[in-house]
């Protein structure tokens, strides 16, 4: 998107990054990994969990306000984050403490 790609070449170190998305990255750890543009297989993950959301926990869903709706929403995230993942045969809190930083 261009909001963080200025613009893309096929190797990602010669595509150019947006100045404030690359200080974001950097201020936060992490180094974006470019998808290739129009093949879905490498953004699956990414949009995969958008779908789950959607099919799990949107379908149906009633709420009073944001706040109601946030707080219904952390719920159904920490009630799934603290059951064994199907793919990992992992709990997804447990996980992340063995991927934490120190």
């Amino acid at each position: 998107m261009k909001q963080a790609v200025i613009k893309r070449l096929l190797k990602q170190e010669e595509s150019t990054l947006n100045r404030q998305f690359e200080a974001f990255a950097g201020l936060y750890g992490f180094k974006p990994a470019l998808c290739r543009p129009y093949r879905g297989q490498t953004k699956g993950k990414a949009e995969r969990t958008v779908q789950l959301v959607r099919d799990n926990f949107m379908m149906g869903v009633k709420y009073q306000s944001l706040n109601d709706l946030n707080g219904q929403s952390l719920a159904w995230c920490n009630k799934v984050n603290g059951k064994t993942h199907a793919t990992t045969n992992e709990i997804p809190f447990e996980r992340l403490k063995k991927d934490s930083f120190p």
